[in-house]
């Protein structure tokens, strides 16, 4: 070919040009641009790897959380990553170029430049800081920084600061120590034994309380648990709700009694509670141990009263019941009328009375319950268990504002036999009345018929013997007589006179009064009389 041709080949890419008449020189043409188009497809895939890796590097810078920066040596920001505005508020045109020490706390400034120094004379070392840094709001942000020396590397040449916001860290760190400090504080000044246990159960930590309680120096919990201050009754039980705890992960509350450092037993009641990890397994037992020893005794001193109460109840001769505001047995004592506790509770008390007692009982009850602190005292007949009516005398007071009864208190006895000896007392009394009347009558009677035996007699004695009155006159002295044996009798009766006893034949008796009787009947009546002859005599 021409020399234009073979310049116009080149000109259009042609990496070389072998001419017909020099065929020899075409194998070394060919190996060469073999060798030229390997090389160049090398340096293709070395350009992009270093596009990949640089695009990862972006990607790592621009997206991760914690920023990047490359200062010089005097602390000048020479490049900022994207993550400084998220962390500090900044883009990172903002703060290029600025003096980061300026966006330090005052506080702080001094001690970075010391440490920045330091670092600048140490090619390739890193150092660590936390700092607060002014956020772009304006706030004082916690920042921790790990800086490293690449100031003679000659693709960095700068100091390499990663940084994070940790003020969230810091502020929970401040909450934390404060919340040990409060802690502290509380476990020296409450009443309680606070403690904390290992997951297997061995003491960690126990408040100064317990060395104050027990006399054991602080820090013996590494040596003694609190077992070992349990008293001996009391050290199986509290071991075995200690080990269940522990085996199945669960809170426990025992009470027991601990000795103190001058040998006295007080009782204590303890709360434990697992504190369990993120993975829900347990890293420590929490618990408090309460001295429980006033309460205990005032308990004993209470079920001490409350059997005395109780033995009071039971053994009364009274009744003794608790009623609510409407009437309903709460509490029944001992059964006075045959019925026990059980049967009673739940039942209306005016129930049981008497339909005619029922009304007035109510409005008693009733005033009772609208009147604190108001007692009354009523009789009334009741059912009894055997199904009988009994006279019961009850009180009942309304105590149902006091705390400790919230009831109206109802004390009752059984009466009836003292009513039933009321009853003979009052006829008995009215027995002496009318004897008293009797006695009055009879001696007054007795009076008169003085005055007609007297006269009788004395006209008897003035007839002559045939004077036919005369027969009518001595059936008048002799009914006289009969009539002052009555009399006598009734004195006697009435205490105002002596009973005399003789012996009486029934039969002339009833002869004496047939007279009488004959002239008090009509004479249309016969009156015969039929006497054994033989009857004996009677005293």
């Amino acid at each position: 070919i021409v020399d234009e041709a073979a310049v116009a080949a080149i000109k259009g890419g042609a990496s070389d040009i072998v001419m017909k008449q020099n065929l020899a020189g075409l194998l070394p043409v060919v190996q060469r641009e073999l060798r030229d188009s390997e090389l160049r497809s090398l340096g293709k895939n070395v350009v992009h790897e270093l596009q990949k890796r640089e695009r990862q590097f972006r990607n790592l810078i621009e997206k991760s959380s914690d920023a990047i920066a490359l200062i010089d040596a005097s602390a000048e920001i020479l490049y900022a990553s994207p993550s400084t505005e998220r962390v500090l508020g900044y883009s990172p045109e903002e703060i290029h170029g600025k003096q980061g020490l300026e966006m330090l706390h005052p506080e702080d400034r001094e001690t970075m430049r010391v440490l920045l120094v330091e670092l600048a004379g140490k090619a390739g070392q890193a150092t660590n800081a936390q700092v607060r840094v002014r956020h772009k709001d304006g706030s004082w942000r916690w920042i921790e920084a790990v800086a490293t020396n690449l100031l003679e590397d000659p693709d960095v040449g700068a100091i390499v600061a990663n940084y994070r916001d940790i003020t969230e860290r810091k502020e929970f760190e401040q909450q934390l120590r404060d919340s040990e400090a409060r802690y502290a504080l509380l476990a020296e000044t409450v009443p309680s034994v606070l403690f904390t246990d290992l997951p297997d159960g061995s003491a960690d930590y126990i408040s100064p309380r317990f060395h104050k309680f027990t006399g054991l120096p602080d820090g013996g919990a590494a040596s003694h648990t609190w077992l070992d201050m349990v008293h001996p009754s009391d050290v199986e039980r509290t071991r075995r709700e200690w080990v269940r705890a522990i085996r199945q992960g669960r809170a426990f509350e025992v009470e027991f009694r601990l000795r103190r450092a001058d040998g006295e037993y007080r009782w204590f009641f303890s709360r434990t509670l697992p504190m369990r990890g993120a993975d829900g397994k347990i890293i420590r037992w929490f618990g408090a141990a309460t001295d429980i020893d006033d309460r205990k005794r005032a308990e004993e001193k209470l079920r001490a009263s409350e059997e005395k109460f109780r033995a009071l109840i039971e053994n009364s001769s009274d009744g003794f019941a608790l009623v609510d505001g409407d009437g309903i047995v709460l509490y029944l004592g001992r059964p006075v009328l045959g019925h026990v506790t059980n049967e009673m509770l739940g039942v209306r008390l005016t129930d049981l009375v008497h339909p005619d007692d029922r009304e007035d009982l109510k409005e008693k009850l009733q005033e009772v319950m609208q009147n604190p602190g108001l007692g009354i005292t009523a009789q009334y007949r009741t059912r009894h268990k055997d199904g009988s009516w009994r006279w019961v005398e009850g009180a009942a007071k309304n105590l149902l504002d006091n705390p400790s009864v919230q009831a109206i208190v109802v004390n009752y006895r059984d009466i009836t036999e003292r009513r039933r000896m009321e009853e003979q007392l009052l006829q008995t009394q009215k027995l002496e009345s009318l004897g008293l009347l009797a006695g009055g009558i009879a001696h007054d009677f007795n009076n008169l018929l003085t005055g007609i035996m007297g006269n009788a007699s004395m006209v008897l004695e003035a007839l002559p013997r045939d004077n036919p009155n005369r027969s009518a006159l001595l059936d008048v002295v002799n009914a006289s007589v009969r009539a002052a044996d009555l009399t006598h009798q009734m004195l006697a009766f009435a205490g105002k006179g002596r009973f005399v006893t003789q012996s009486i034949d029934l039969s002339e008796l009833v002869r004496e009064i047939s007279s009488l009787i004959e002239r008090a009947v009509p004479k249309s009546v016969q009156v015969r009389l039929k006497l054994d002859a033989n009857l004996p005599a009677i005293e």
